[in-house]
């Protein structure tokens, strides 16, 4: 037995993982669903074929072909949605600023409606940034005023608080209504590539474990529903995950999950040392989220270490996830041209090993950096170049994910602000005969975006949810200006919300009516 293998066992115990020995570490499928293999479910025929055609033949392999073509393609299948769903109506009504924004204090819709449409230019969500970084770097009285303007703008709209006592009011608001938190300490540390592992630094990560875990046990000591969330650059260091994701990868094809091989391929006994405690925060943390009732989100990150991150995920769902519930879940990015590719990989692994995947599928939010550095890389871009790709991508992730929930195969969070793909996501849930409050599957938005989404899909019987993170100023700083870039980027949704905002104030007689 490795040096690894013993200290995880005495660690731990016999895992499920250790149980089922190599079998599970097997290369991802590339072929497709048919279905053949839908036959033994009682889901509806024409479901069956419009699922099949809509999930499967936008596969990521077809997509990297030239996003326009795709995007044709996905429209010329699109008008079986209009055939098999005949437009069911869904009570999903995105423009309701009354029942968005009712609860709502008059002076935080004020901000939220100047903050919002702050956000829109590029001189804010660029220098400001810039701006905090700058002041820090100063202190004394300039640090303190920024440190303040920011706080009382930026950092209140986007963010629940510093800590979760902080939170509660915002978080007891959310429940009253029904919407379910997804509660995230929004800390992640950026290491230099090259720079090894200090005493500081692990103290560090394992503050940030110990935070995670504290708010996982006190949300559930009170009853309270919802999500717990890591990032793993706040446990772990990137260069570490940046050269796991290299030994994965050099594999042809990749290594999907972490083992004894992975720890072998590392150069020195500090480096197995420092990745077996990475594994064990993130082990103490599902663990945790089992036993607690409070599933794990593990968010995705960076393109050169989504790998370690993904096979840490997939490693934890082996060891905590049943046949009859998801209680941790990997993260898909749907702008990766690669992501329904990888969603069929995953999702087979672990079927075949007779646990449920849990999965989150966002957009992404590094887009200009995965861009950016493919360039000066020279290596093909990971992402689509063009939004409506990374539109039709989600949707295809979504499909798929709807099928295998309604074969008890999956769980999922499908998170977006996008209205277009919710509605098609509901239609979906309609079609398959799942109920609309169906306990696998939960749509979620932003917290301070978005709120007539959210409130929609909740008032029409979907479950919703919000993702509230906190943490101290300074540490959520890389939070807060994907927040503002990526609010920048749409700004149709973010114009949209400001118009709700200002029709909420003029019923309430504060502006003029026209």
């Amino acid at each position: 037995m490795s040096a690894r293998a013993n200290s995880m066992a005495t660690w731990q115990g016999l895992t499920r993982l250790a149980r089922l020995g190599g079998r599970l570490v097997r290369p991802p499928l590339r072929v497709p669903y048919t279905a053949t293999m839908l036959n033994h479910h009682s889901m509806p025929l024409q479901l069956q074929s419009y699922l099949v055609d809509r999930c499967l033949e936008t596969r990521a392999a077809d997509m990297e072909k030239d996003p326009q073509t795709v995007q044709e393609e996905l429209e010329a299948i699109h008008p079986s949605v209009e055939r098999v769903t005949e437009r069911q109506p869904l009570g999903l009504d995105f423009s309701d600023a009354h029942a968005s924004y009712r609860d709502v204090p008059t002076v935080e819709l004020l901000r939220a409606a100047a903050i919002m449409k702050l956000a829109q230019y590029k001189f804010i969500s660029v220098s400001g940034p810039k701006l905090f970084e700058y002041a820090q770097k100063v202190g004394g009285p300039v640090a303190s005023l920024v440190n303040y303007a920011t706080r009382k703008t930026f950092f209140e709209h986007f963010v629940g608080g510093e800590d979760m006592a902080q939170c509660k009011k915002r978080l007891d608001r959310m429940l009253r209504r029904g919407v379910i938190p997804i509660l995230d300490y929004s800390v992640e540390f950026h290491v230099s590539d090259g720079a090894s592992v200090t005493g500081d630094m692990e103290r560090k990560y394992d503050h940030t474990a110990g935070v995670i875990l504290k708010t996982i046990e006190d949300a559930a000591s009170i009853g309270m529903p919802g999500f717990s969330c890591v990032k793993l650059t706040g446990v772990a260091r990137f260069g570490l995950l940046e050269r796991v994701s290299e030994l994965l990868t050099a594999r042809i094809p990749a290594k999907m999950l972490l083992d004894d091989e992975v720890y072998d391929g590392l150069d020195t006994d500090d480096l197995r040392e420092e990745l077996l405690r990475v594994e064990k925060r993130i082990d103490s943390l599902s663990m945790a989220a089992k036993t607690r009732g409070l599933p794990l989100l593990i968010d995705a990150e960076h393109f050169q270490v989504q790998p370690a991150i993904d096979a840490l995920g997939l490693t934890m769902q082996l060891r905590y996830n049943t046949s009859e519930r998801a209680n941790v879940f990997n993260t898909i990015q749907t702008y990766r041209t690669a992501a329904l590719d990888d969603y069929r990989a995953s999702e087979r692994l672990l079927s075949d090993a007779g646990v449920r995947f849990g999965v989150k599928a966002v957009r992404g939010a590094y887009l200009t950096y995965e861009r950016r550095r493919a360039e000066e890389l020279g290596y093909a871009s990971p992402v689509f170049a063009t939004l409506e790709a990374t539109h039709a991508s989600f949707d295809a992730v979504a499909s798929a994910l709807i099928l295998d929930i309604s074969r008890g195969r999956a769980a999922g969070v499908l998170a977006t602000h996008n209205a277009n793909s919710i509605q098609r996501a509901c239609e979906n849930v309609v079609l398959a005969g799942l109920p609309r409050d169906c306990p696998d599957l939960v749509f979620a938005q932003l917290f301070g975006m978005a709120d007539s989404i959210t409130v929609a899909v909740n008032n029409a019987g979907f479950r919703a949810a919000k993702y509230v993170p906190f943490g101290p100023l300074q540490d959520v700083m890389p939070y807060l200006t994907r927040r503002l870039e990526e609010n920048r980027d749409m700004m149709s949704g973010a114009s949209r919300e400001v118009r709700l905002f200002m029709k909420e104030l003029r019923q309430r007689d504060l502006l003029p009516r026209f």
